[in-house]
């Protein structure tokens, strides 16, 4: 069976952009309830995207950099 191009790997990339994009997007909208309800715009709209952001860089991050198993129960 021949394996599509879109199953080598592309798939993973893409759904991290689609992460990324997911995590800043919740991010604005939470802090645009939140001027609305305390009527503070920018203030939690400007904070929501900095958090959004800043967790969609870090699922990416912990994507490409996946952490290594170094403890004590480790034998390497």
């Amino acid at each position: 069976m021949r394996e599509s191009r879109f199953n080598t790997g592309i798939g993973q990339f893409l759904d991290l952009g689609i992460q990324f994009a997911v995590a800043v997007a919740m991010g604005i909208g939470l802090g645009y309830l939140g001027d609305q309800k305390w009527h503070t715009f920018p203030l939690f709209f400007i904070i929501g995207l900095l958090m959004g952001a800043a967790a969609g860089f870090l699922n990416i991050y912990r994507t490409v950099f996946p952490p290594q198993n170094r403890g004590k129960n480790n034998p390497q």
